[in-house]
């Protein structure tokens, strides 16, 4: 629930950034969401869980994807 709590605040933030139209403010959330998902990741595999494992490392894949994206285009 924790981990939930984490990336629905950023969540948040992002879809403000959105609003308001500020991309690289949105790439810099983003970029952070990624993070957040990924060390939830490596937590989820320290301690065997695949549930907390595999659905942060997803959320993470499409995350940089999306952040890619955000910086090139």
């Amino acid at each position: 629930m924790y981990a939930f709590a984490r990336s629905i605040a950023l969540l948040a933030v992002a879809v403000a950034a959105l609003v308001v139209g500020s991309v690289p403010f949105l790439v810099a959330i983003a970029g952070a969401m990624v993070i957040v998902q990924a060390a939830d990741a490596v937590i989820g595999g320290i301690t065997r869980d695949r549930v907390t494992t595999v659905g942060p490392a997803l959320t993470a894949v499409a995350g940089l994807a999306t952040l890619i994206w955000l910086a090139i285009g």
